[in-house]
């Protein structure tokens, strides 16, 4: 079913006449997928679409949504995004955009989950009870001054250490709901009913999920879903539903209670401070000991270098951690708090107890199904946890079933012009396709530059070879670069070759990300070098960007365990993991990285791959085809003139 004649012409009129008026470029492309989106509310039909950097891809939904709402009062529509950058930029820029087009004001309203709120209330136990440390009384000042200035309560408006955010933001568990006295001004709860106000809701995948697992209680009742940057579908879902512990939620549970000073914690106020303290104190020594060796138990048999290896086998066993966790509720459990707030502070303790114990007792005895086991550990302490091997049947149950239409969206779904990858791992069959060329003449304005001569990215002279071609293309080339990696040991490998070169390096994890754009962006020819944050999700547009170096082809790490778990799944079903699972995935990753290259109407460059895999293996056909159409050479020197023709 299309939509009705007359909202088609609407639309094409707003196309033609009101994007003119207001200055914006005319996009054919764009109009396709507006009719797209709008014919798939009409029908109830999911609809998938690759749509490139370029188009005008947000304008492109928001205005059928725009139009949709108009006409229907009672529909709620979500947006979901992967990164925050994308939700900021719908709210403060698209959104109000697509109002002024429309002629029309849409509600909406953010949408983010509880923890990125500060709670008043757990703010006001902490300075009356005095739970932090002397060194932490300027930052509790800060918080406090902030809190009074606020209109959001977003913790991203303040600078507070992790662990001192922690005990004063929004925890489901531990909130008082209308009974709290703060719940009139409370943050969170404001936010809520502007969202119940609102029919257009922005948020993102995690919240999504989560709201999704909690029996859709997180979100306001709504209707159809965007899901834009839906390549990262699939893995925040498969995130999101597994299953985690790590050092810091065991330790950070015994801190809650008590603190190894015995001066602050839930135990150590009221008047039955010292009972308690001597009553719940021994498991919560014990608790902490328990966790210290079960780590040292862990770095005895597992390296200690952040890296996830899997579990085949049940962990190192430590059924005291399950025990002291199993007495600590317990003993909450027969406690009488003093008062209300003390009351909410008990039971969600509680909550947060027997929660850590169910997900232990689930790792140690591997009872979830399809999923695969792994650990990550480091001196500082370890993460474990389960990973689900298909998200399938998730997806369709409570995402394809549950609304009507979803339409998912990103500028990289295909491989080989086909959605056939992007179909079977997220389990949907049934769903209309668009996919959209560039608006950008990548003939004339990209060119891909393969050198000769690199060694086999297994070659031990092989980051020497990658150091010595960007220094090559440096001293020829003017302007930015952007130098994608896989691993981080290759990263540092190559800038610790490239350290007396006299090159502006921006090298990730010298600053937050955020910081290392705008410093490519302020200082002359830098070399940024990043890994897969770098390769999806930024964008260089305003920026001097002449070259995007891609240093090896993006194939999942083999034996990473969720990869290698997957691999084991599809060849027990008769499929060929490396063409079906492994080429697939590289490709889609590789258009990430292609695409960071041209980001605006007057971007131009040059995109270097030196894997020579890309063309002295048959798979590497595949990465070639899956590029826009645009010169390749061998050459530097033809680089250098085509950059000097476009620059001239």
């Amino acid at each position: 079913m299309r939509a009705p004649s007359e909202t088609v012409n609407l639309l094409r009129s707003l196309y033609e006449r009101d994007i003119r008026e207001n200055g914006l470029e005319k996009r054919e492309s764009q109009w396709l997928m507006a009719r797209a989106v709008l014919d798939a509310f009409e029908s109830g039909r999911h609809l998938i679409a690759e749509v490139p950097t370029g188009v005008g891809k947000s304008l492109g939904y928001l205005l059928p949504i725009g139009l949709r709402l108009g006409a229907l009062t009672e529909q709620r529509i979500v947006i979901s995004t992967y990164s925050r950058a994308l939700q900021a930029q719908l709210m403060q820029k698209e959104i109000p955009l697509a109002s002024r087009l429309l002629g029309i004001q849409i509600p909406h309203a953010l949408c983010l989950g509880a923890q990125n709120y500060l709670c008043l209330s757990r703010l006001d136990q902490l300075t009356r009870s005095g739970r932090f440390d002397e060194g932490e009384l300027r930052e509790v000042k800060d918080i406090i001054d902030w809190a009074r200035l606020t209109k959001t309560g977003l913790g991203t408006e303040i600078t507070a250490t992790p662990g001192l955010w922690a005990r004063v933001n929004r925890q489901p568990e531990f909130c008082g709901g209308r009974k709290c006295r703060f719940h009139t001004p409370c943050f969170y709860f404001l936010a809520r009913q502007s969202a119940e106000r609102a029919r257009l809701l922005i948020t993102n995948h995690a919240l999504f999920f989560a709201n999704m697992a909690s029996g859709e209680r997180l979100l306001p009742e709504f209707e159809a879903v965007v899901m834009d940057e839906a390549h990262q579908l699939e893995d925040a879902a498969a995130s999101y539903f597994g299953v985690e512990i790590q050092t810091a939620h065991f330790l950070g549970l015994a801190d809650s209670l008590l603190l190894p000073s015995g001066k602050g914690g839930f135990l150590a106020q009221g008047p039955h401070a010292e009972i308690r303290i001597r009553e719940g104190g021994k498991d919560l020594a014990a608790l902490r000991a328990s966790v210290r060796a079960w780590h040292h138990k862990l770095l005895s048999r597992y390296p200690s270098n952040g890296i996830q290896v899997r579990l085949d086998e049940g962990p190192e066993d430590c059924l005291e951690v399950c025990t002291h966790l199993r007495n600590i509720a317990q003993y909450l459990d027969r406690l009488t708090p003093a008062s209300e707030d003390e009351e909410v502070e008990r039971s969600g303790l509680v909550s947060r107890s027997r929660n850590l114990l169910v997900s232990t007792e689930s790792l140690l005895e591997r009872s979830l199904d399809r999923h695969v086991y792994w650990l990550e550990n480091r001196d500082s302490g370890f993460r474990m946890g389960a990973t689900p091997l298909d998200v399938s049947g998730l997806l369709d149950a409570g995402l394809f079933s549950a609304y009507r239409p979803v339409v998912l969206t990103s500028g990289t779904l295909t491989t080989g012009r086909s959605f056939g990858f992007f179909r079977r791992r997220l389990g949907l069959y049934e769903a209309d396709e668009l996919l959209l060329e560039s608006p950008y003449d990548y003939g004339t304005r990209a060119m891909l530059y393969i050198p000769e001569g690199m060694p086999e990215p297994r070659s031990p002279n092989y980051a020497l070879a990658v150091g010595n071609q960007i220094l090559r293309m440096r001293r020829r080339v003017l302007g930015g670069f952007l130098v994608l990696f896989t691993s981080y040991r290759l990263m540092h490998e190559v800038a610790s070759g490239l350290a007396d070169a006299n090159l502006t390096l921006l090298i990730q994890g010298q600053a937050p990300p955020s910081l290392l754009l705008e410093e490519f962006q302020r200082v002359d020819d830098p070399v940024l070098m990043g890994t897969s944050t770098f390769w999806q999700g930024i964008d260089l547009a305003d920026s001097n960007l002449r070259a995007v170096v891609i240093t090896r082809l993006p194939f999942l790490v083999p034996d990473s365990p969720l990869v290698s778990a997957r691999v084991e799944d599809l060849e027990a079903s008769g499929s060929d993991p490396f063409a079906d699972y492994q080429v697939p995935s590289a490709v889609l990753m590789f258009r990430q990285g292609f695409g960071r290259l041209i980001r605006g109407s007057a971007g131009f460059g040059v995109v270097a791959v030196l894997d020579p895999r890309i063309v002295e293996r048959p798979y590497g056909r595949q990465f070639l085809e899956s590029l826009p159409r645009c010169p390749l050479t061998r050459r530097l020197e033809d680089v250098v003139g085509f950059l000097g023709s476009r620059e001239g």
